[in-house]
């Protein structure tokens, strides 16, 4: 069943977000230009928001209105495409990172790692849970409803949006060397979390589907 559920799940966005993703740090690596701690930085979340643009549309299934009538949960069907599309964006993002230390070798600086991979992954996870929740508003007659890739991406870049417009003293995008860091990503974090648990609410069964 996980292998069938892959083979549903469109990898396309993912590869070429994936590729315009990495493209963004390693131009700069391979052209040996020396970057500071912020701009090296500012590549990666760059880099970060391509893979999660791409994520959003890997839970499109052209046949989900027939997987309707599978013995298997909705739920369960949510966590395994999320479990391999968080396998295929982690690969990606260990490359992501091996880059980045590289052009971080070259500048001279130390860039935390930890942090932005952090801010990566709360991107990956509101574009997927707007795309979960895009998907169970589904008409019920089995139609597209709305697409769960565009309204993921859709979502992620209103949230970067509204991010840019915060005022500087409240800004969750701060510089590696700024005194905020480890609040803001106290708050990254929770952003995680809180779109992990928006994605199990979204994928639940109904109750009366339950009891029958």
């Amino acid at each position: 069943m996980l292998l069938v559920i892959r083979r549903t799940m469109d990898w396309r966005p993912l590869l070429l977000a994936a590729v315009v993703g990495t493209v963004i740090p390693a131009v700069p690596a391979m052209a040996h230009v020396h970057l500071g701690a912020a701009d090296l930085c500012l590549l990666l979340r760059l880099g970060g928001i391509c893979g999660a643009l791409g994520a959003a549309f890997a839970l499109d299934d052209a046949a989900a209105g027939a997987t309707t009538t599978v013995p298997v949960g909705r739920l369960w069907r949510t966590c395994a495409r999320v479990a391999w599309l968080t396998a295929g964006l982690g690969l990606w993002w260990l490359v992501m990172l091996l880059i980045a230390g590289w052009n971080a070798h070259v500048s001279g600086v130390r860039l935390p790692l930890g942090g932005l991979s952090v801010e990566a992954a709360a991107g990956a996870a509101i574009a997927v849970a707007a795309a979960v929740v895009a998907l169970r508003l589904r008409s019920p007659s089995g139609g597209p409803g709305l697409a769960g890739g565009v309204s993921g991406a859709a979502t992620l870049l209103g949230v970067v949006v509204a991010v840019s417009l915060l005022p500087a003293d409240l800004t969750l995008v701060v510089p590696p060397d700024s005194p905020r860091w480890p609040a803001v990503h106290l708050v990254w974090a929770g952003v995680l979390v809180a779109a992990l648990a928006v994605m199990v609410v979204a994928s639940a069964e109904p109750l009366r589907q339950r009891r029958r």
